[in-house]
């Protein structure tokens, strides 16, 4: 688990392809980063639960070999 607002540099290893699954849209992206999913387009923390598997499944179904993920607000739902 990587808080990307953080540790907005975290290392993609080498050789891999790397997916990031973000709360909302980053304009921002990591080096190395091959794809980002948001869970959500307004930052609903019941939008992002109701759609994080199938963000998993997609990331996993495009070869994504390493998924780093946002940590969520620890509040309601997070």
């Amino acid at each position: 688990l990587v808080d990307a607002a953080a540790s907005p540099s975290f290392q993609v290893p080498l050789g891999k392809r790397a997916g990031l699954v973000s709360l909302v849209h980053r304009n921002n992206l990591p080096p190395g980063t091959t794809m980002q999913m948001s869970l959500t387009d307004g930052g609903s923390l019941a939008d992002a639960a109701k759609s994080l598997f199938a963000t998993l499944r997609a990331m996993d179904a495009a070869n994504i070999d390493v998924i780093f993920a946002e940590k969520c607000p620890e509040e309601g739902l997070g």
